[in-house]
């Protein structure tokens, strides 16, 4: 589990850089990105279990796959980061 966490933790900063460097993503679609990541980051930093993220897993999910659907087409890197988010969650059962 401890090489899955750390696989979420560097996934979460390829997100945070793809969203640096993508200067012209709306602003709807960076503000769920950042939420989401908030989220994520809270949560594993409260537990290391990752039960807290489980519990709202859902809605982050959900939020994600909606961005990752929508920058797709303008920003290819950022949803490829999006989706290997969304798969690293799934290897950890969230």
């Amino acid at each position: 589990m401890p090489e899955r966490s750390e696989k979420l933790r560097t996934t979460l900063a390829d997100l945070h850089q793809q969203l640096a460097e993508a200067g012209s993503l709306d602003a709807e679609s960076r503000a769920l990105l950042q939420g989401a990541l908030r989220e994520i980051l809270d949560a594993l930093e409260s537990s290391s279990s990752g039960a807290g993220l489980r519990a709202q897993s859902s809605s982050v999910i959900e939020r994600l796959r909606d961005v990752g659907r929508r920058v797709e087409g303008e920003h290819p890197k950022l949803a490829a980061v999006v989706e290997r988010l969304l798969d690293t969650l799934a290897s950890l059962g969230i």
